[in-house]
């Protein structure tokens, strides 16, 4: 058997090497493990705490109380449609709206995406006009796209297969992701 040419999902990659080659933004000055991190997360205004290297200026928003930043399950499911249009979590930034005050303008000064996602967000992030599900919008030149949140998509009914294709079309048209 030939390990040369072995190639793990992205996700596999990501949690073998969380502490090494995913960049987490942290601000915090003490270190605490991991089970302590979770359960005391720190509501932050300035320096945006965030999952992955924003490396193609695309930012997703998340609403998880009881999570650092995303649940595994909807972070597998979130890798696998990136992967479908030919990204990955390094080329995103994960906010977990729920652990930090931000609003859209923290979001543009610090990040400057040029995608933006939002996912089940609850409040509205500040800033962000009321937006209809499934439509991309240009706020503050930034393509915006409202969805529901990751968990309705993981449902196996008719519902989920009419959300996640709905998902699928506008994401098409965000990346400009050719069909084959």
């Amino acid at each position: 058997m030939n390990l040369d040419n072995l190639q793990f999902p992205d996700i596999v990659i990501a949690e073998l090497y969380k502490n090494n080659l995913v960049d987490v933004r942290e601000h915090s000055p003490d270190h605490a493990d991991d089970e302590t991190a979770k359960k005391s997360i720190p509501l932050v205004s300035e320096g945006l705490q965030y999952l992955g290297d924003h490396l193609k200026r695309t930012t997703i928003l998340v609403y998880y109380p009881n999570d650092r930043y995303i649940a595994d399950s909807q972070l597998t499911f979130l890798a696998n449609v990136l992967k479908a249009c030919s990204l990955n979590l390094a080329d995103i930034a994960i906010i977990n709206t729920a652990s930090q005050r931000t609003s859209l303008a923290d979001i543009t000064n610090q990040l400057n995406p040029e995608n933006l996602i939002c996912f089940g967000i609850q409040p509205p992030l500040a800033g962000l006009p009321e937006l209809p599900m499934f439509t991309i919008t240009a706020v503050n030149e930034q393509m915006v796209l409202n969805a529901p949140a990751l968990e309705a998509f993981s449902i196996n009914n008719e519902e989920s297969k009419l959300l996640k294709t709905k998902l699928w079309y506008c994401l098409k048209d965000l990346f400009k992701v050719q069909a084959l």
